[in-house]
């Protein structure tokens, strides 16, 4: 809420007035401090499967070149 108040304020609320906003600045800090873990968090779930995909496919790659090296020095492939 902004601008003149329709009432006057008990100058004894002030400091009650300021802490509570104190309080809602520091709600505030952390909620985006705790929304920046989870994001980081899911980040790095998805960069994790994203590797396992990745090392996968490469053992998969390295059992076919194995075949094909077989096959090679068994003279299946010239």
């Amino acid at each position: 809420m902004s601008g003149p108040s329709c009432f006057p304020v008990p100058e004894s609320a002030v400091p009650a007035l300021l802490r509570a906003a104190d309080l809602v600045d520091g709600a505030v800090v952390g909620v985006r401090a705790a929304t920046e873990v989870e994001w980081r968090a899911r980040a790095a779930e998805l960069y994790q499967v994203a590797v396992a995909d990745v090392a996968r496919a490469l053992v998969q790659d390295r059992a076919v070149l194995e075949g094909a090296l077989r096959l090679a020095y068994g003279g299946w492939v010239r």
